[in-house]
């Protein structure tokens, strides 16, 4: 039997197509209580164990369709594998990391691609609001709020032109140990030149993106007067929307023309 020392250690690997399932079933985990699913999803109050696995199956069938959406139009996915035996190419995924590079983007007017990606299965089980709200209460919104606060900063640069950081999401049993750290940081080393923007979608990971030096840029507010703070429909006051945040990681040029016009 192989020593502690002996055994295959957790890597990471280029993802592959056949790695899809696996890899949506860590991010339906990782992101079923997450605010921008719970929105995107119209996701009632959640009332019993049911209705818990009815919104995990819900979350895990969206991003089967991210992770085979990107794969269709030549992302980068990246896996943690953690070995079950002496061959370190097999094991169970237990954290996924979807980039966009640029120039590769999904957009809904692609038709073709956005139904071999599985689209038909979001709408069957969000319908066509959760369809609406995915393309332009989240993307649209998003998308116009990261060119204005690039236009502020005298960043010249396309956001089609950056490295997009679609999801990165760690098995809730594995969290807690750097991985999703050690995921950006690989994709820094294969484009260190390049510039990257994500969202935040909650604070703590906001934190974590600006710990690996991404700048927030501006906050992104939705959903108001459609859903409370964690995404959950509601109405009247307690109606505030989803916040999340607009993050940039820039080259040197570029954090300097950030942090210039600050100090004007």
């Amino acid at each position: 039997m192989a020593s502690p020392s002996e055994r295959p250690k957790p890597h990471i690997r280029l993802a592959i197509p056949e790695d899809a399932e696996a890899i949506a079933d860590v991010f339906g985990l990782a992101f079923s209580n997450d605010p921008v699913m719970n929105y995107l999803g119209n996701v009632k109050k959640v009332l019993d164990e049911q209705i818990d696995e009815l919104k995990h199956k819900n979350t895990r069938q969206f991003y089967l369709f991210v992770v085979k959406g990107c794969f269709l139009v030549g992302g980068r996915i990246t896996v943690v594998v953690v070995p079950d035996g002496p061959d370190a190419n097999s094991g169970k995924i237990v954290a996924g990391c979807l980039w966009l590079p640029p120039s590769k983007r999904l957009s809904i007017w692609m038709i073709p691609t956005i139904l071999r990606a599985g689209a038909l299965g979001v709408i069957k089980r969000w319908g066509l609001r959760g369809l609406w709200r995915i393309t332009v209460d989240y993307q649209g919104t998003t998308e116009s709020k990261m060119e204005h606060a690039f236009r502020e900063r005298g960043v010249k640069v396309p956001l089609s032109q950056t490295w997009y950081l679609q999801a990165v999401a760690t098995h809730p049993d594995y969290q807690g140990q750097g991985i999703m750290s050690l995921m950006v940081r690989e994709a820094f080393e294969h484009a260190p030149h390049a510039m990257y923007i994500l969202e935040g979608t909650t604070a703590k990971s906001r934190d974590q993106y600006i710990h690996l030096g991404f700048e927030n840029l501006t906050p992104i507010k939705f959903g108001a007067g459609k859903a409370d703070a964690g995404g959950i429909s509601a109405s009247g006051e307690g109606a505030v929307g989803v916040e999340i945040w607009g993050m940039a990681k820039v080259r040197t040029c570029f954090f300097i023309a950030f942090h210039s016009r600050d100090h004007v």
